[in-house]
């Protein structure tokens, strides 16, 4: 018996022949007549897509750390607290340890006016907190505490936060941070 000549597999305009890529492709793709080439792509494309997601969740997951910065983790008075009693001293503590040399404390009172802080300095117990002394007593009100801070990488990040003196005893509230 003799047997057929085989055909002859000439690649397509623009696509090389490669033996262990070139299979033939459908030329219906979803119930659409495509061409050859394009069938042959398209059962690519998704394994493509995943590839490149999967690069891109690692990058960002390995690139965290990076773009990180000092945040402040509790203060006292706490932010959106209420004080009843005298506020001797604000006191923010940080995720890194603060510069004290480019880090600041500013207190807003209730008519809009700054409030006369002590200087700001590193507790000597917790390097991550910086103390700021108030030097007057506090009247009834809402005040707003102002603050910069930068880390070791010099980066200047700020915030502020609010609290509420109603009355007066001998301490102040500390309230962990909420994140926005």
């Amino acid at each position: 018996m003799r047997s057929l000549p085989r055909p002859i597999r000439r690649p397509l305009p623009g696509f090389p022949l490669r033996p262990a890529l070139h299979r033939p492709a459908p030329t219906h793709f979803g119930g659409t007549r495509v061409s050859a080439a394009v069938a042959h792509c398209r059962g690519r494309a998704p394994r493509l897509r995943a590839v490149a997601l999967a690069a891109l969740t690692a990058l960002l997951v390995t690139a965290r750390p990076a773009f990180a910065h000092g945040r402040l983790k509790t203060a006292s008075p706490g932010p959106q607290s209420r004080v009843t009693g005298v506020v001797r001293s604000l006191r923010l503590t940080f995720t890194e340890r603060p510069e004290a040399a480019v880090s600041a404390i500013t207190l807003v009172g209730p008519n809009g006016g700054s409030v006369p802080l002590g200087t700001a300095a590193l507790d000597p117990r917790d390097p991550m907190t910086l103390v700021a002394p108030v030097t007057r007593g506090l009247g009834a009100g809402r005040y707003e505490v102002r603050w910069q801070m930068a880390g070791r990488d010099g980066h200047p990040v700020r915030g502020t936060y609010t609290f509420r003196v109603v009355g007066s005893t001998s301490s102040a509230a500390t309230a962990p941070v909420r994140r926005t």
